[in-house]
């Protein structure tokens, strides 16, 4: 039981970190998003030039 108890505290602490992850959840968010749409970028002029 006192395993239990402990396992409780943790997801207390989770729901406080919970808003703290929230930004720093969003900045990564937008680097991957920016990343995958240059390289499309890049790849879809090469592929107008031989079209």
């Amino acid at each position: 039981m006192g395993n239990i108890g402990r396992k409780k505290r943790r997801i207390e602490v989770l729901p406080s970190g919970d808003p703290s992850h929230s930004e720093p959840r969003q900045v990564p968010a937008t680097t991957p998003s920016e990343s995958p749409s240059e390289p499309v970028r890049e790849p879809a002029e090469p592929a107008s030039t031989p079209s």
